[in-house]
C-alpha cells in the first residue's frame, strides 16, 4: 500500500512540474502597410507545428493595430520566433536584417520564459521589424485586485516606490522583467505600496507584473536610467 501511494505521489509531482505557462505574445503594425486579406502571423519553436506561420494568426480584436496570440509553453523554456504578414518571405529581419537586445544573430526574436512562472506570462509588444518596445502594450491590468499604480520617481535611478489600491489587501506576488523577459525580481506583498531597489538593473524598460492568488494579473512599465 505504501508503494501505490507513492507511486501516485509520483505521478502528481510530474504533472504538476510539467504545468504549462500561457505566453501571451504581441506585435505592433500600426507602421505596416497591411493589404486587404493580409494575416498577421507568428512563426516559433514553440508553436504546434513549429515554424509554421500558417497555423497561428494573432489577432486585433480592438482594432487598436497590436495583433495577440497566446501559446501554451514550458516553464524554463527560452523560445524563438518571428512575426509574419502571411508566411515566410514576408516575414520580418529579413534581408535586411536587424539585430538588437530583442534578437539572435539569426534574426529570431527570443525571450526566457521563467522557471518558476505559471499562469499567463506576457511578453513585450513590439513594433514589428524592429527591437523598439511599442507604447501600445497588452495590459491586463483591469482584471487584477489592484489599481491605481504609480512608479515614484520614474525614471528611476537608484530606487522607486510603488504605490497602488489594493483595497481587500490581497497577497500579490510581483515580478519585473526585462524588455527580452528576463525576470530580475520577485516578491510578495499584501499591502499598497513597497520600495523597488533598481541600482543594478540595466538601463531601460522593465515590466512590473502583480498577479493575486486567483491567477488575476496586471502589469505596468517602469523605466530605468
Amino acid at each position: 500500500m505504501k508503494k501505490f501511494y507513492f507511486l501516485v505521489l509520483f505521478a502528481f509531482a510530474a504533472f504538476t512540474a510539467q504545468a504549462q505557462v500561457t505566453a501571451v505574445v504581441s506585435v505592433d503594425m500600426n507602421d505596416v502597410s497591411l493589404a486587404d486579406g493580409d494575416v498577421v502571423r507568428l512563426g516559433g519553436n514553440f508553436t504546434d507545428p513549429m515554424w509554421t506561420p500558417t497555423a497561428h494568426d494573432l489577432s486585433d480584436e480592438d482594432g487598436d493595430g497590436v495583433y495577440v496570440g497566446t501559446f501554451e509553453v514550458d516553464p524554463g523554456e527560452e523560445i524563438q520566433f518571428k512575426f509574419v504578414i502571411n508566411d515566410w518571405g514576408t516575414n520580418e529581419f529579413g534581408d535586411n536584417m536587424m539585430f538588437g537586445d530583442c534578437t539572435l544573430e539569426d534574426g529570431n526574436r527570443f525571450a526566457t520564459i521563467p522557471a518558476d512562472e505559471s499562469g499567463f506570462y506576457i511578453l513585450p509588444t513590439y513594433v514589428y521589424n524592429t527591437c523598439e518596445v511599442s507604447a501600445l502594450q497588452v495590459n491586463t491590468q483591469d482584471v487584477s485586485t489592484i489599481s491605481g499604480v504609480k512608479f515614484t520617481p520614474n525614471p528611476a535611478t537608484a530606487a522607486t516606490l510603488v504605490t497602488f489600491e489594493n483595497a481587500n489587501n490581497d497577497l500579490h506576488t510581483v515580478s519585473v522583467a526585462s524588455v527580452t523577459g528576463q525576470v530580475v525580481e520577485t516578491l510578495t506583498t499584501s499591502g499598497n505600496n513597497f520600495t523597488l531597489n533598481v541600482a543594478d538593473f540595466a538601463a531601460g524598460m522593465y515590466f512590473v507584473t502583480f498577479r493575486n492568488e486567483k491567477g488575476e494579473q496586471g502589469t505596468e512599465r517602469l523605466m530605468v536610467k
